[in-house]
């Protein structure tokens, strides 16, 4: 059962105890006995409920935490491998570029030179560019809020940089063609969102 309905249960009962006690105040000593253990494991019971439910919240937001963690690193990652690909590709292109270059410095057929100046212009317009942007956040009340990216495209990846003290998670979905969703942990932090889209 979960734990905030037992304590439920047992602060319920202690409140029916307490009842009790008003209305029928212990005249025996047998009675007073009865009442005073009754009070003491209700409120053992309680106190080790509330501890269990701490220890339980804590567990689960630390759980959170490693998954924003696990998640934040496998976006870095992904950036960084399109970042190396962007990378290799330009200098493909330029090493196309430069060998056509040369063959039609080289070569005396003026069609062949112009077609070879044609096929570098082209490839150098080739470059694949990633669009990406950073935003800064600072949400002024706790709750779900919204806030526009602005680029002309829905981001592939998305990664949260806190600027200050408590947390900051996506909702479901993280983001459109518009907007990034998310959640505070509290109002008056702050976070910068980097995002980027596909090349």
């Amino acid at each position: 059962m979960r734990l905030d309905i037992l304590l439920g249960a047992v602060t319920t009962l202690m409140a029916v105890l307490g009842g009790i006690v008003a209305v029928w105040p212990p005249k025996t000593r047998l009675r007073e006995i009865i009442y005073v253990a009754s009070f003491i494991v209700f409120g053992i019971t309680s106190m080790i409920l509330i501890i269990k439910q701490s220890n339980e919240t804590a567990r689960t937001q630390k759980g959170i935490e490693e998954k924003a963690d696990r998640e934040q690193k496998e976006l870095h990652g992904k950036l960084d491998q399109s970042l190396v690909s962007e990378e290799i590709m330009k200098t493909r292109l330029a090493d196309f570029t430069t060998i056509l270059g040369k063959f039609a410095e080289s070569n005396q057929n003026p069609d062949i030179k112009q077609l070879a100046a044609a096929i570098a212009k082209f490839a150098s317009g080739l470059t694949p560019r990633i669009l990406s942007a950073t935003i800064p956040v600072a949400p002024s009340a706790d709750g779900p809020f919204q806030v526009p990216h602005k680029l002309p495209c829905t981001p592939a990846w998305a990664d949260i940089q806190m600027t200050s003290g408590g947390n900051m998670w996506f909702q479901k979905p993280k983001y459109d063609d518009r907007n990034l969703y998310l959640i505070p942990s509290a109002g008056g932090i702050s976070a910068d969102i980097f995002i980027a889209c596909n090349p």
